[in-house]
Protein backbone atom coordinates (compact mmCIF):
# COMPACT_ATOMS: atom_id res chain seq x y z
CA UNK A 1 0.00 0.00 0.00
CA UNK A 2 1.31 3.40 -0.98
CA UNK A 3 0.25 5.01 2.30
CA UNK A 4 2.24 2.44 4.31
CA UNK A 5 5.30 3.21 2.20
CA UNK A 6 4.82 6.90 3.05
CA UNK A 7 4.51 6.13 6.78
CA UNK A 8 7.77 4.17 6.66
CA UNK A 9 9.56 6.94 4.78
CA UNK A 10 8.40 9.64 7.23
CA UNK A 11 8.69 7.71 10.52
CA UNK A 12 9.95 9.75 13.46
CA UNK A 13 13.13 9.02 15.38
CA UNK A 14 12.97 7.91 18.99
CA UNK A 15 14.29 10.77 21.09
CA UNK A 16 12.22 10.34 24.25
CA UNK A 17 12.26 11.72 27.77
CA UNK A 18 10.82 10.47 31.05
CA UNK A 19 7.66 8.38 31.02
CA UNK A 20 4.68 10.18 32.52
CA UNK A 21 1.59 8.27 33.66
CA UNK A 22 -1.78 9.55 32.52
CA UNK A 23 -2.46 10.65 36.12
CA UNK A 24 0.13 13.42 35.62
CA UNK A 25 -1.47 14.37 32.35
CA UNK A 26 -4.92 14.66 33.91
CA UNK A 27 -3.91 16.53 37.08
CA UNK A 28 -2.69 19.74 35.43
CA UNK A 29 -3.48 23.07 37.02
CA UNK A 30 -6.61 24.70 35.62
CA UNK A 31 -4.71 27.92 34.93
CA UNK A 32 -2.31 26.00 32.69
CA UNK A 33 -5.25 24.66 30.73
CA UNK A 34 -6.79 28.05 30.06
CA UNK A 35 -9.42 28.39 27.36
CA UNK A 36 -7.33 31.00 25.57
CA UNK A 37 -4.53 28.53 24.81
CA UNK A 38 -6.03 25.06 24.95
CA UNK A 39 -8.97 22.96 23.93
CA UNK A 40 -9.73 20.42 26.67
CA UNK A 41 -11.30 17.10 25.73
CA UNK A 42 -12.91 14.87 28.35
CA UNK A 43 -11.57 11.32 28.59
CA UNK A 44 -13.76 8.23 28.88
CA UNK A 45 -12.77 7.75 32.53
CA UNK A 46 -12.03 4.05 31.98
CA UNK A 47 -8.86 4.08 34.08
CA UNK A 48 -9.88 6.66 36.70
CA UNK A 49 -13.55 5.82 37.21
CA UNK A 50 -14.72 9.23 36.06
CA UNK A 51 -13.92 11.55 33.11
CA UNK A 52 -10.79 13.67 33.35
CA UNK A 53 -9.47 16.36 31.03
CA UNK A 54 -6.99 16.11 28.18
CA UNK A 55 -5.70 19.52 27.01
CA UNK A 56 -4.72 20.16 23.38
CA UNK A 57 -3.02 23.40 22.40
CA UNK A 58 -5.17 25.21 19.85
CA UNK A 59 -2.22 25.45 17.46
CA UNK A 60 -2.08 21.63 17.48
CA UNK A 61 -5.68 21.01 16.43
CA UNK A 62 -4.85 21.13 12.71
CA UNK A 63 -2.10 18.56 13.26
CA UNK A 64 -4.56 16.17 14.92
CA UNK A 65 -7.08 16.73 12.13
CA UNK A 66 -4.43 15.57 9.67
CA UNK A 67 -3.49 12.58 11.86
CA UNK A 68 -7.10 11.38 11.99
CA UNK A 69 -7.41 11.92 8.25
CA UNK A 70 -4.37 9.71 7.70
CA UNK A 71 -6.00 6.99 9.83
CA UNK A 72 -9.15 6.89 7.71
CA UNK A 73 -7.15 6.90 4.49
CA UNK A 74 -5.24 3.92 5.87
CA UNK A 75 -8.56 2.26 6.72
CA UNK A 76 -9.57 2.57 3.05
CA UNK A 77 -11.98 5.53 3.06
CA UNK A 78 -12.81 6.81 -0.46
CA UNK A 79 -13.14 10.48 -1.36
CA UNK A 80 -16.93 10.11 -1.75
CA UNK A 81 -17.32 8.10 1.47
CA UNK A 82 -19.53 9.43 4.28
CA UNK A 83 -19.30 8.02 7.81
CA UNK A 84 -21.96 7.35 10.39
CA UNK A 85 -20.31 8.97 13.41
CA UNK A 86 -21.00 7.13 16.66
CA UNK A 87 -18.23 8.84 18.59
CA UNK A 88 -18.97 10.69 21.83
CA UNK A 89 -20.19 14.31 21.70
CA UNK A 90 -18.10 17.25 22.85
CA UNK A 91 -16.40 17.76 25.24
CA UNK A 92 -15.24 14.17 24.50
CA UNK A 93 -12.79 13.84 21.64
CA UNK A 94 -14.02 10.89 19.59
CA UNK A 95 -16.93 12.52 17.74
CA UNK A 96 -14.73 15.50 16.86
CA UNK A 97 -11.84 13.27 15.71
CA UNK A 98 -14.09 11.13 13.50
CA UNK A 99 -15.67 14.16 11.85
CA UNK A 100 -12.39 15.98 11.27
CA UNK A 101 -10.60 12.85 10.04
CA UNK A 102 -13.34 11.82 7.62
CA UNK A 103 -13.63 15.41 6.37
CA UNK A 104 -9.99 15.18 5.29
CA UNK A 105 -9.89 11.61 4.02
CA UNK A 106 -13.37 11.45 2.52
CA UNK A 107 -16.62 13.45 2.44
CA UNK A 108 -17.19 13.91 6.15
CA UNK A 109 -19.82 12.46 8.45
CA UNK A 110 -23.60 12.20 8.34
CA UNK A 111 -23.88 13.34 11.96
CA UNK A 112 -21.76 14.70 14.81
CA UNK A 113 -21.90 11.93 17.45
CA UNK A 114 -23.86 8.97 18.81
CA UNK A 115 -26.05 11.50 20.64
CA UNK A 116 -27.80 12.20 17.33
CA UNK A 117 -28.86 8.56 17.06
CA UNK A 118 -29.61 7.53 20.64
CA UNK A 119 -32.70 9.73 20.87
CA UNK A 120 -35.59 8.74 18.58
CA UNK A 121 -36.53 12.27 17.50
CA UNK A 122 -36.63 14.63 14.50
CA UNK A 123 -32.82 14.73 14.24
CA UNK A 124 -32.61 10.96 13.88
CA UNK A 125 -35.46 10.89 11.36
CA UNK A 126 -33.70 13.56 9.31
CA UNK A 127 -30.43 11.59 9.34
CA UNK A 128 -32.19 8.40 8.31
CA UNK A 129 -33.97 10.20 5.47
CA UNK A 130 -30.93 11.95 4.00
CA UNK A 131 -27.82 9.93 4.89
CA UNK A 132 -28.29 6.20 4.16
CA UNK A 133 -27.41 6.25 0.46
CA UNK A 134 -24.09 8.00 1.15
CA UNK A 135 -22.99 6.19 4.32
CA UNK A 136 -20.35 3.55 3.59
CA UNK A 137 -18.44 3.60 6.89
CA UNK A 138 -19.37 3.48 10.57
CA UNK A 139 -16.95 4.54 13.32
CA UNK A 140 -17.84 3.62 16.89
CA UNK A 141 -17.28 1.63 20.04
CA UNK A 142 -18.63 -1.89 19.40
CA UNK A 143 -21.19 -1.73 22.17
CA UNK A 144 -22.44 1.72 21.15
CA UNK A 145 -22.94 0.45 17.59
CA UNK A 146 -24.90 -2.59 18.75
CA UNK A 147 -27.08 -0.48 21.07
CA UNK A 148 -27.75 2.08 18.34
CA UNK A 149 -28.64 -0.68 15.91
CA UNK A 150 -31.14 -2.11 18.36
CA UNK A 151 -32.75 1.33 18.83
CA UNK A 152 -33.02 1.86 15.08
CA UNK A 153 -34.44 -1.63 14.59
CA UNK A 154 -37.16 -1.13 17.19
CA UNK A 155 -38.51 2.04 15.55
CA UNK A 156 -37.41 2.15 11.92
CA UNK A 157 -36.61 -1.43 10.89
CA UNK A 158 -33.58 -3.48 9.89
CA UNK A 159 -30.40 -1.31 10.08
CA UNK A 160 -28.91 -3.27 7.17
CA UNK A 161 -31.81 -2.17 4.97
CA UNK A 162 -31.77 1.42 6.26
CA UNK A 163 -28.03 1.75 5.54
CA UNK A 164 -27.76 -0.45 2.42
CA UNK A 165 -24.32 0.83 1.35
CA UNK A 166 -22.49 0.27 4.64
CA UNK A 167 -19.26 -1.54 3.84
CA UNK A 168 -16.74 -0.92 6.62
CA UNK A 169 -17.00 -0.69 10.39
CA UNK A 170 -14.06 0.86 12.26
CA UNK A 171 -14.23 0.08 15.98
CA UNK A 172 -12.00 1.15 18.86
CA UNK A 173 -12.13 1.15 22.66
CA UNK A 174 -12.70 -2.61 22.99
CA UNK A 175 -11.27 -5.86 21.73
CA UNK A 176 -13.22 -6.86 18.63
CA UNK A 177 -13.24 -10.62 19.05
CA UNK A 178 -14.87 -12.98 16.56
CA UNK A 179 -18.15 -13.04 18.49
CA UNK A 180 -18.45 -9.24 18.47
CA UNK A 181 -17.40 -9.08 14.81
CA UNK A 182 -20.12 -11.58 13.90
CA UNK A 183 -22.79 -9.64 15.82
CA UNK A 184 -21.83 -6.37 14.11
CA UNK A 185 -21.89 -7.94 10.66
CA UNK A 186 -25.25 -9.61 11.30
CA UNK A 187 -26.79 -6.33 12.44
CA UNK A 188 -25.39 -3.92 9.84
CA UNK A 189 -24.27 -6.10 6.93
CA UNK A 190 -20.63 -4.91 6.99
CA UNK A 191 -18.30 -6.41 4.41
CA UNK A 192 -15.44 -5.93 6.88
CA UNK A 193 -15.07 -4.98 10.53
CA UNK A 194 -11.65 -3.60 11.49
CA UNK A 195 -10.11 -2.34 14.71
CA UNK A 196 -8.64 1.06 15.48
CA UNK A 197 -6.77 2.37 18.50
CA UNK A 198 -7.79 5.73 19.91
CA UNK A 199 -6.83 7.82 22.93
CA UNK A 200 -8.06 11.14 24.29
CA UNK A 201 -4.43 12.02 25.07
CA UNK A 202 -3.69 11.77 21.34
CA UNK A 203 -6.84 13.65 20.27
CA UNK A 204 -8.19 10.69 18.33
CA UNK A 205 -6.92 7.61 16.52
CA UNK A 206 -3.28 6.53 16.33
CA UNK A 207 -3.44 3.07 14.71
CA UNK A 208 -5.85 1.08 12.55
CA UNK A 209 -6.05 -2.39 11.02
CA UNK A 210 -6.21 -2.76 7.25
CA UNK A 211 -7.89 -6.17 7.44
CA UNK A 212 -9.69 -8.33 10.01
CA UNK A 213 -6.63 -9.79 11.75
CA UNK A 214 -6.81 -7.36 14.74
CA UNK A 215 -3.24 -6.28 14.01
CA UNK A 216 -3.18 -2.50 13.59
CA UNK A 217 -0.75 -0.37 11.63
CA UNK A 218 0.54 2.38 13.97
CA UNK A 219 1.25 5.88 12.70
CA UNK A 220 4.99 5.75 13.32
CA UNK A 221 5.29 8.88 11.18
CA UNK A 222 3.51 10.86 13.92
CA UNK A 223 4.03 8.97 17.18
CA UNK A 224 6.65 6.83 18.92
CA UNK A 225 5.19 3.57 20.23
CA UNK A 226 6.95 1.67 23.02
CA UNK A 227 6.16 -1.39 25.14
CA UNK A 228 7.04 -1.91 28.82
CA UNK A 229 7.43 -5.70 28.58
CA UNK A 230 5.41 -8.07 30.74
CA UNK A 231 7.54 -10.16 33.16
CA UNK A 232 7.89 -13.16 30.83
CA UNK A 233 9.71 -10.98 28.25
CA UNK A 234 12.06 -9.14 30.60
CA UNK A 235 14.97 -11.57 30.45
CA UNK A 236 15.47 -10.46 26.86
CA UNK A 237 14.08 -6.91 26.83
CA UNK A 238 14.38 -5.69 30.42
CA UNK A 239 11.74 -3.66 32.27
CA UNK A 240 12.24 -0.29 30.55
CA UNK A 241 10.18 0.87 27.52
CA UNK A 242 11.26 -0.74 24.25
CA UNK A 243 10.57 0.85 20.86
CA UNK A 244 8.23 -1.55 19.03
CA UNK A 245 10.46 -1.18 15.95
CA UNK A 246 13.27 -2.89 17.89
CA UNK A 247 11.51 -6.11 18.97
CA UNK A 248 12.38 -9.30 17.07
CA UNK A 249 9.47 -11.39 18.38
CA UNK A 250 5.87 -10.66 19.41
CA UNK A 251 5.99 -8.93 22.83
CA UNK A 252 3.13 -8.09 25.23
CA UNK A 253 3.32 -5.16 27.62
CA UNK A 254 2.03 -1.77 28.71
CA UNK A 255 1.84 0.82 25.95
CA UNK A 256 3.83 4.04 26.05
CA UNK A 257 3.23 6.66 23.34
CA UNK A 258 5.31 9.74 22.63
CA UNK A 259 3.86 12.58 20.61
CA UNK A 260 6.86 14.65 19.46
CA UNK A 261 4.61 17.18 17.71
CA UNK A 262 2.58 18.09 20.78
CA UNK A 263 3.27 21.70 21.76
CA UNK A 264 1.95 21.69 25.28
CA UNK A 265 3.56 21.42 28.72
CA UNK A 266 6.97 19.96 29.40
CA UNK A 267 6.25 16.28 28.78
CA UNK A 268 4.97 14.31 25.82
CA UNK A 269 5.65 10.67 26.69
CA UNK A 270 2.67 8.87 28.25
CA UNK A 271 2.03 5.45 29.72
CA UNK A 272 -1.49 5.15 28.39
CA UNK A 273 -2.83 2.30 30.56
CA UNK A 274 -3.44 -0.22 27.76
CA UNK A 275 -1.92 -3.61 27.05
CA UNK A 276 -0.59 -4.20 23.54
CA UNK A 277 1.10 -7.00 21.65
CA UNK A 278 3.78 -5.70 19.31
CA UNK A 279 4.62 -7.70 16.18
CA UNK A 280 7.95 -7.00 14.46
CA UNK A 281 8.39 -6.47 10.75
CA UNK A 282 8.26 -9.77 8.94
CA UNK A 283 5.89 -11.28 11.52
CA UNK A 284 2.96 -8.90 11.13
CA UNK A 285 -0.09 -10.16 9.28
CA UNK A 286 -1.43 -7.15 7.34
CA UNK A 287 1.86 -5.99 5.88
CA UNK A 288 5.27 -7.62 6.18
CA UNK A 289 7.11 -4.30 5.89
CA UNK A 290 5.79 -2.55 8.99
CA UNK A 291 5.36 -3.30 12.69
CA UNK A 292 1.84 -3.82 13.99
CA UNK A 293 0.01 -3.64 17.32
CA UNK A 294 -2.77 -5.80 18.73
CA UNK A 295 -4.93 -4.39 21.55
CA UNK A 296 -4.99 -6.82 24.48
CA UNK A 297 -7.21 -4.82 26.85
CA UNK A 298 -6.79 -2.33 29.67
CA UNK A 299 -3.75 -2.83 31.90
CA UNK A 300 -6.00 -3.31 34.93
CA UNK A 301 -8.18 -5.88 33.13
CA UNK A 302 -5.72 -8.74 33.19
CA UNK A 303 -6.12 -12.00 35.10
CA UNK A 304 -2.87 -12.64 36.95
CA UNK A 305 -2.27 -16.18 38.14
CA UNK A 306 0.96 -16.28 40.14
CA UNK A 307 2.77 -14.19 37.50
CA UNK A 308 0.99 -15.65 34.47
CA UNK A 309 -0.95 -12.87 32.78
CA UNK A 310 -4.10 -13.86 30.86
CA UNK A 311 -5.62 -11.32 28.47
CA UNK A 312 -9.07 -11.01 26.94
CA UNK A 313 -8.21 -12.29 23.49
CA UNK A 314 -6.55 -15.40 24.97
CA UNK A 315 -9.74 -16.32 26.82
CA UNK A 316 -11.79 -15.65 23.66
CA UNK A 317 -9.46 -17.87 21.60
CA UNK A 318 -9.59 -20.66 24.20
CA UNK A 319 -13.39 -20.67 24.29
CA UNK A 320 -13.68 -20.48 20.52
CA UNK A 321 -11.41 -23.48 20.23
CA UNK A 322 -13.50 -25.46 22.74
CA UNK A 323 -16.91 -24.51 21.35
CA UNK A 324 -15.91 -24.53 17.68
CA UNK A 325 -17.31 -21.02 17.16
CA UNK A 326 -17.15 -17.59 18.88
CA UNK A 327 -19.09 -17.23 22.15
CA UNK A 328 -19.96 -14.42 24.56
CA UNK A 329 -18.24 -14.60 27.93
CA UNK A 330 -17.41 -12.78 31.15
CA UNK A 331 -15.12 -13.56 34.08
CA UNK A 332 -14.87 -12.73 37.79
CA UNK A 333 -11.96 -13.53 40.08
CA UNK A 334 -12.31 -13.83 43.86
CA UNK A 335 -10.31 -15.17 46.79
CA UNK A 336 -10.98 -18.74 47.85
CA UNK A 337 -12.56 -19.27 51.26
CA UNK A 338 -10.81 -22.62 51.70
CA UNK A 339 -7.22 -21.90 50.63
CA UNK A 340 -4.76 -19.21 49.64
CA UNK A 341 -5.68 -19.70 45.99
CA UNK A 342 -8.36 -17.97 43.93
CA UNK A 343 -11.69 -18.94 42.42
CA UNK A 344 -12.30 -18.04 38.78
CA UNK A 345 -15.94 -17.64 37.78
CA UNK A 346 -16.35 -18.00 34.02
CA UNK A 347 -19.69 -16.98 32.50
CA UNK A 348 -20.40 -18.52 29.09
CA UNK A 349 -23.12 -19.77 26.80
CA UNK A 350 -24.11 -23.38 27.61
CA UNK A 351 -21.77 -23.72 30.62
CA UNK A 352 -22.68 -27.42 30.98
CA UNK A 353 -20.59 -28.11 27.87
CA UNK A 354 -17.37 -27.05 29.62
CA UNK A 355 -15.23 -28.87 32.15
CA UNK A 356 -12.34 -27.37 34.09
CA UNK A 357 -9.54 -29.67 32.92
CA UNK A 358 -10.30 -29.09 29.24
CA UNK A 359 -10.46 -25.32 29.64
CA UNK A 360 -7.22 -25.19 31.63
CA UNK A 361 -5.37 -27.34 29.09
CA UNK A 362 -6.56 -25.22 26.15
CA UNK A 363 -5.78 -21.95 27.96
CA UNK A 364 -2.23 -23.16 28.58
CA UNK A 365 -1.83 -23.60 24.80
CA UNK A 366 -2.32 -19.83 24.43
CA UNK A 367 -0.59 -18.86 27.70
CA UNK A 368 2.29 -21.32 28.31
CA UNK A 369 3.17 -19.72 31.66
CA UNK A 370 -0.20 -20.99 33.00
CA UNK A 371 1.37 -24.46 33.30
CA UNK A 372 3.52 -23.19 36.18
CA UNK A 373 0.52 -21.48 37.79
CA UNK A 374 -1.36 -24.78 37.77
CA UNK A 375 1.61 -26.54 39.41
CA UNK A 376 1.60 -23.90 42.17
CA UNK A 377 -2.14 -24.43 42.75
CA UNK A 378 -2.78 -20.71 42.24
CA UNK A 379 -6.24 -21.54 40.86
CA UNK A 380 -8.18 -23.22 43.64
CA UNK A 381 -11.36 -23.71 41.65
CA UNK A 382 -12.80 -22.94 38.22
CA UNK A 383 -16.58 -22.46 38.18
CA UNK A 384 -18.84 -22.10 35.13
CA UNK A 385 -22.04 -20.03 35.03
CA UNK A 386 -24.53 -19.00 32.36
CA UNK A 387 -23.67 -15.75 30.57
CA UNK A 388 -27.22 -14.52 31.18
CA UNK A 389 -26.34 -13.94 34.84
CA UNK A 390 -23.25 -11.82 34.05
CA UNK A 391 -23.72 -8.04 34.29
CA UNK A 392 -21.94 -6.13 31.51
CA UNK A 393 -23.87 -2.89 32.01
CA UNK A 394 -21.16 -0.82 33.74
CA UNK A 395 -20.47 1.61 30.87
CA UNK A 396 -20.44 1.86 27.09
CA UNK A 397 -17.60 -0.62 26.81
CA UNK A 398 -17.85 -4.39 26.88
CA UNK A 399 -16.79 -5.20 30.43
CA UNK A 400 -15.81 -8.86 30.18
CA UNK A 401 -13.26 -8.95 32.98
CA UNK A 402 -14.04 -7.96 36.58
CA UNK A 403 -10.85 -8.57 38.48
Amino acid sequence: MEIIEEILEDQVENDTGDVEPTETFHSLDEEEVSKEKYTSFATSGTSTGEPTWSPVMKENREHYREVNGEIFSLAGADTDDVALNLGAPLPHVSGWAIHEGMSRAASGTANSSYEDLFEIDDDLENILETAPKDVKTMVSLPRVALGTGESIQEVFGDPEEIFPNLQTGVFSGDIVDDQTRRELKDMFGFERVIEGYASSELAGLAAVAIDETSQMVPLIDNFIFEIIPDPEYRDEYGSEPVDIREVDQPVIGNLVITDPFRESFDFTRYQIGDKMKAYPQGQSAPNQDIVTLEFMGRSGEVLNFGGANVHEDQISSTLQNLYGSPVSWGVNKRESENSEGIVVELYVENPDLLEAEGFEKNLADYVPSMEEAYKLDVVDKLEFYDIESYDMEDDMKINRMKV
